[in-house]
């Protein structure tokens, strides 16, 4: 346990430091957030058709991407924009920086009426506020659909690497061999779900190689500079399909249909390790009317069922039919990654 604190220790710290020049307020201690404002779990409202939205929307929509154009939560929010009807137009602000954090903090901040719209990840949304203050809380928003079905993350090496399977991925890292690895972002849910299952299995042999995202770690890994990464399955899959990579084990509970034959990290008695998710979802400020809330979600419900939105889901997951879970149950899993997040922090005593 020692070995294991110690490299969530580092973790932190280079968390810490990518984040540090973004995070110029420091509130009040940060208490643990409770699910605000959400329907009854299982269950999403019908809105109603003749609520009064107060003359909603009279001018653009602000939508907040907290990401540069053409990353993994730009490209959803693109196509979702082009088939939805909000009644007014709805403009992307591109806001990258620190993990996320830079532009939820920035959408954190604007006045609570319905004009600022927010897309958003556990990474940014979750494991930077448990790690540190960023200037806001998971709490602060009300975490309403997701935007694409949800898949733990996927180790990967070359294709010609002696391990091929998951079993054989265990035995690796805990040979005492000196191996080397990186994951899509520093400080992430995907670095959080590595150490743990690397403290889960005793190995305590690997170096943590630091690239700034997925597809420096993924291109490390084809030039033979580390061995392995940890990767989103939508960033992992389109590899493993064109050979540039392999899938030797998924760090979850959750197969993907994509990646059939691919062992489960939760087949080999790594309790708590199903936590470990990264939703992509829409938030929205809490204090946000609630009329106004049930009207954005349910615009957001319908584009997502268009055909547009289905086939591009169709082509980067290989699930039809998708729909977003409830409000309750995406709160719930935005909280539980909290929880986990702040047991690791509690075990280090530094929550």
């Amino acid at each position: 346990m020692k070995t294991r604190k110690s490299i969530l220790a580092i973790l932190l710290v280079i968390a810490l430091i990518a984040t540090f020049a973004a995070c110029t307020q420091t509130p009040a201690a940060t208490p643990t957030p409770a699910p605000v404002n959400t329907p009854a779990p299982g269950t999403d409202p019908t809105p109603d058709p003749g609520a009064d939205l107060g003359g909603f929307p009279s001018r653009n929509i602000s939508w907040v991407v907290p990401a540069p154009a053409g990353a993994p939560l730009d490209i959803p929010t693109r196509v979702l924009v082009d088939v939805i009807d909000l009644g007014a137009n709805v403009v992307i602000e591109n806001i990258p920086g620190a993990a996320n954090v830079v532009g939820i903090l920035d959408a954190s901040g604007r006045a609570p009426d319905g004009y600022t719209v927010l897309t958003t990840s556990a990474g940014g949304m979750v494991a930077q506020p448990a790690l540190m203050h960023t200037g806001y809380l998971p709490s602060d928003f009300r975490h309403i659909v997701q935007l694409q079905p949800v898949f733990p993350y996927v180790v990967v090496m070359l294709p010609d690497a002696a391990v091929t399977n998951g079993a054989e991925w265990i035995d690796f890292v805990q040979s005492g061999d000196r191996f080397t690895y990186s994951v899509a972002n520093p400080g992430s849910i995907s670095h959080l779900v590595i150490e743990f299952a690397l403290g889960e299995l005793g190995s305590t042999s690997g170096t943590f190689v630091p690239y700034t995202g997925g597809a420096e770690a993924l291109a490390a890994v084809v030039t033979g500079e580390i061995d392995f990464a940890v990767l989103p399955a939508f960033q992992a899959v389109p590899n493993i399909e064109a050979g540039t990579v392999q899938a030797v084990i998924i760090l979850g509970d959750i197969p993907h249909p994509l990646l059939p034959d691919v062992q489960l990290a939760a087949d080999f008695n790594m309790p708590g390790i199903e936590r470990f998710l990264n939703p992509v979802f829409v938030s929205i400020h809490v204090n946000t009317p609630d009329a106004i809330v049930e009207f954005i979600k349910a615009q957001i419900t319908a584009a997502i069922a268009t055909p547009e939105y289905q086939e591009y889901i169709l082509q980067t997951t290989g699930i039809s039919g998708f729909v977003s879970e409830s409000e309750a149950w995406l709160t719930d899993l935005v909280h539980g990654s909290w929880e986990i997040i702040v047991e690791i922090l509690d075990e280090l005593d530094l929550g």
